[in-house]
């Protein structure tokens, strides 16, 4: 009997929308049917599973396997949170990471110069992230190439490039491109040439990156 309301249990999750606010504890047993399950049996068993739940709380181990629509509408719901540590996933099919926070620009020129008015924040969404900031360089007369360390998520290397980020407002007076590879920012000019710290003394920036990252 036991066995038999365990599997009306999982019937039911596979079968009805689910509201359930908190965690699931199903053990591993082994199943055999003889007989033909009643549905109403079913609905009545899950709802009072549903009801145990919300008094009491739990936690599910292993791999529960949806075959409808997962309803996350009520309004106590519409929330998946994954860890902190990100549990990375090859299969192309799985979402396996979700973070959104601030992330701090900073000079890796090895000029030891101290970016000012900085605002930046991200969102990584499984493998792709989004990364925003403002800064302002300090005034300087350093020549070497810039480089803007802190990226949220190091590229991939997949395409080696890295990814691209576009200017949203320089003061600086002439075309600047810019791209993501490893941590870090680099700027360019037209013909692909390094810039350096000196041609953005004093100069301020607004910029959002894309770029697949590492895992």
């Amino acid at each position: 009997m036991r066995n038999r309301s365990l599997l009306a249990l999982l019937l039911a999750i596979l079968v009805a929308p689910l509201s359930v606010t908190a965690q699931i504890t199903v053990p591993n047993p082994t199943f055999v049917v003889d007989t033909v399950i009643d549905p109403d049996q079913v609905n009545a068993n899950f709802a009072k599973f549903a009801d145990a739940l919300n008094r009491t709380g739990g936690t599910m181990t292993g791999t529960l396997t949806m075959q409808a629509l997962v309803d996350l509408s009520h309004a106590s719901a519409g929330q998946i949170k994954f860890p902190a540590s990100q549990n990375a996933s090859a299969n192309a099919n799985t979402l396996d990471d979700y973070e959104e926070g601030p992330w701090t620009p900073s000079d890796g020129s090895g000029a030891g110069l101290t970016l000012s008015s900085t605002s930046a924040a991200y969102v990584k969404i499984g493998q792709q992230v989004t990364a925003w900031a403002e800064f302002t360089y300090p005034v300087t007369a350093n020549g070497s190439s810039v480089r803007i360390n802190g990226l949220p998520a190091p590229t991939h290397t997949t395409p080696t490039n890295g990814g691209s980020c576009a200017l949203g407002f320089t003061d600086v007076g002439f075309i600047v491109t810019a791209q993501a590879v490893g941590s870090s920012i680099f700027l360019y000019d037209t013909s692909g040439s390094n810039q350096i710290n000196s041609a953005f003394s004093g100069k301020s920036f607004r910029l959002t990156c894309t770029y697949r990252a590492s895992s």
